[in-house]
C-alpha cells in the first residue's frame, strides 16, 4: 500500500490532472485544514496560533492548496512529538501578493539538511513513517500557483516556511 501511494503521488507531479483555477479565499482553505486536524493537535499538545487577516483571493486550485498546507501541517506536529505551538499567518504585503507563514517550535531541520528538503524522497523521518515527498509537493504546489516558498529553520528551536502567492483578481465566494 505504501508503494502505491508514493507512485501515484510521483505519477501526479510527472503528469498532473487538470487543474481547476477558480477563485479561493485561503482563509478558508487554511481554517478547513486546521479544522480537519483539531483533534489530532489536541492528542499530541499542540497550541495553534493564528493571525489570519481579511486577504484577497488567489486563482488556483483549492484540493491542491489544502494539500500544501495539509502537508506543511502535518511536518510541524511531526516535528513537535512533545507538543508545542504551530503559528500560521496570513496577510497582504505591499506589493499586493499574499504572505503565508507557517512555523513550528519543534526539532528543527539540521543546517546540512535544509538544501535537501524539497528533494524527492529526502526524509529525516524513521523508515516506514515518511516518504519524502510532502515537502516536494507542497514547493510543485506553491510553484504551479506562481508563487515561491522559502524555510528558515535552527536546529532545537523550531522551523518556519514563508510563502508567498500572486492574488486573484476578485472576491470568491466561500
Amino acid at each position: 500500500g505504501r508503494i502505491s501511494k508514493i507512485i501515484q503521488t510521483l505519477l501526479n507531479m510527472a503528469r498532473p490532472g487538470k487543474s481547476q483555477h477558480v477563485l479561493v479565499s485561503l482563509e478558508s482553505v487554511i481554517e478547513t485544514t486546521l479544522a480537519f486536524l483539531t483533534e489530532k493537535f489536541s492528542r499530541r499538545g499542540i497550541e495553534i496560533q493564528s493571525e489570519i487577516d481579511s486577504a484577497p483571493n488567489v486563482l488556483g486550485d483549492p484540493e491542491r492548496l489544502q494539500q500544501l498546507f495539509l502537508n506543511l501541517f502535518m511536518n510541524a506536529v511531526d516535528a513537535m512529538p512533545d507538543g508545542g505551538r504551530l503559528r500560521i499567518s496570513l496577510k497582504t504585503s505591499a506589493d499586493d501578493e499574499i504572505e503565508i507563514s507557517v512555523a513550528d517550535d519543534g526539532q528543527g531541520i539540521p543546517e546540512r539538511d535544509l538544501p535537501r528538503i524539497f528533494e524527492p524522497f529526502f526524509t529525516s523521518k524513521e523508515a516506514g513513517t515518511g516518504n519524502g515527498l510532502g515537502l516536494m509537493v507542497a514547493k510543485g504546489i506553491v510553484k504551479d500557483h506562481g508563487g515561491s516558498m522559502k524555510v528558515e529553520s535552527e536546529q532545537g528551536h523550531g522551523t518556519e516556511f514563508q510563502i508567498v502567492l500572486p492574488c486573484g483578481d476578485a472576491p470568491a465566494a466561500s
